[in-house]
């Protein structure tokens, strides 16, 4: 157990942790927008093709 600490660093700095936490949640942010994105592209791609 006492070794693992070695390893893992940042997992004693909240700090790091924060950062990490605001870096995935911006990732996960992005990720929806560009998703919401691409299902409009298709919904206008769809919308043309009808007309």
């Amino acid at each position: 157990m006492r070794n693992e600490k070695k390893y893992l660093p940042s997992a004693d700095v909240p700090e790091v942790n924060q950062f990490l936490d605001k870096v995935i949640a911006g990732e996960i942010i992005l990720f929806k927008k560009k998703k919401e994105r691409m299902r409009d592209d298709m919904k206008n791609l769809n919308n043309n093709e009808a007309k």
